[in-house]
């Protein structure tokens, strides 16, 4: 979500308080920046991941930081078929070293040992991809993402006296 919070100082807590949220709800942060937004107004983006669980809590507390919420967009990556997919792919990879591993029993030559080694060994790094999507799509799964921005209101100057709509 995009917000923006109340005076020029606070723009500095926002993005610690935003990952404090984040490891009070078992979380961390994946991505941490301040920037200018103008001359004179700075900006924070966080990107922090929190368990899936925890999510409405950790999105709820963040919300909370600013003093008025800009634009929110909350969006699911369903991997449900993609895990189902990879899964497969390594119990066939899995059963094809399998295959190869009685090949080699039977293998007289060292030609042939060669050969369904190198097989082996090429099933073997396949397996070994496989199985870190596998756990990365897992991650995805047990893991949600919150990116938010943050920025000072601006000042208005009215009849020459400082004035913060928002706070104000």
């Amino acid at each position: 979500f995009i917000g923006v919070i109340g005076s020029r100082r606070r723009w500095e807590t926002a993005a610690q308080q935003l990952q404090a949220i984040a490891r009070q709800f078992g979380g961390f942060t994946t991505d941490a920046r301040v920037y200018d937004v103008t001359s004179d107004t700075k900006g924070a983006s966080v990107t922090v991941k929190v368990p899936a669980e925890k999510f409405s809590d950790a999105f709820v507390a963040m919300i909370e930081i600013g003093v008025k919420v800009q634009s929110e967009q909350i969006s699911m990556n369903d991997v449900t078929e993609q895990y189902i997919d990879v899964e497969a792919r390594l119990k066939n990879l899995q059963a094809e070293e399998a295959q190869y591993a009685k090949i080699l029993e039977r293998a007289q030559t060292v030609d042939e040992i060669l050969n369904v080694t190198k097989r082996i060994n090429e099933t073997r790094t396949k397996i070994d991809t496989t199985q870190k999507q596998l756990e990365y799509l897992q991650k995805q799964v047990a893991m949600a993402t919150i990116s938010v921005s943050v920025s000072a209101e601006a000042d208005v100057t009215v009849f020459g006296i400082r004035w913060k709509p928002l706070t104000v």
